[in-house]
């Protein structure tokens, strides 16, 4: 017997609320399950989805906080010293908090 599928994708560009999933998966599928089961998947697409934009915004963090080491320590020019040291690393430390949030996010 196969199971029929759904697209995760299409019921988060819906914005479906998790009672209308409910309602729809029921019309298709009658073993509670198998229901549970597509209910439990849908909802780590969705935590995958966020996990991978914290993974993103942290390495971009980090490249920042790289970056901004790097000029420092090489100084082309001691009038930028403090944005590069200070602006940069700060920005850097902010993206890289957001990106952590993202991925322990419950």
């Amino acid at each position: 017997m196969n199971a029929p599928s759904f697209s995760y994708q299409d019921w988060e560009m819906r914005q479906l609320p998790e009672d209308k999933i409910l309602e729809e998966v029921k019309q298709s599928v009658q073993d509670e399950t198998q229901i549970a089961e597509v209910i439990k998947g849908f909802k780590k697409y969705k935590a995958d989805k966020k996990q991978m934009k914290g993974f993103i915004y942290t390495g971009l963090g980090s490249f920042v906080c790289f970056v901004s080491t790097v000029v420092t320590l090489w100084n082309p020019s001691p009038e930028l010293t403090n944005f590069f040291l200070y602006w940069m690393t700060s920005i850097g430390i902010i993206i890289t908090f957001i990106g952590l949030y993202w991925i322990f996010e419950d």
